[in-house]
């Protein structure tokens, strides 16, 4: 065979390749996306829960959520240094009920990632705040607070 037939059919081979090339990238651009617009919707943030649980986070200080009984109100919270935050969280009302605490593995030497699970039990609006363990004078530390209204 000549060269330059060699030539021309190894260009109709890298058409065809390269056209089936990008299909398939864009079936797999396609999956990405659709990956993550799923985890982006389900991530628990106080826009969207999963289910009849909430998960909060640090940038969720100071938010207000409306939640309905039964719900359960899941607050993960990390700290670096010494100045973890306290195990025992301050309710302002029986609406909402502080349910457990436990620290999240892997445990890090910098610093704990803590868990404070609440349960929404009754109609009303109570403040959950959850402070630092040492209240340092020179460094004062705010503690992480959400308001909560409970359907």
């Amino acid at each position: 065979m000549p060269f330059q037939a060699l030539y021309e059919m190894a260009l109709r081979v890298g058409r065809r390749y390269r056209v089936a090339l990008h299909i398939s990238r864009r079936h797999d651009l396609c999956g990405i996306a659709i990956v993550a617009i799923s985890l982006i919707a389900g991530c628990g943030s106080p826009t969207g829960p999963s289910g009849n649980e909430w998960r909060l986070g640090i940038g969720d200080n100071g938010r207000l959520l409306s939640v309905r009984s039964g719900d359960t109100i899941s607050v993960t919270l990390h700290t670096i240094g010494p100045n973890e935050y306290d195990e025992h969280p301050s309710v302002s009302s029986p609406a909402v009920a502080f349910v457990k605490f436990s620290v999240v593995p892997p445990f890090n030497p910098g610093g704990p990632t803590q868990l404070f699970e609440f349960r929404a039990v009754a109609a009303g609006h109570a403040i959950v705040s959850i402070p630092h363990a040492l209240q340092d004078p020179v460094f004062q530390t705010p503690p992480f607070e959400v308001s909560i209204d409970v359907r």
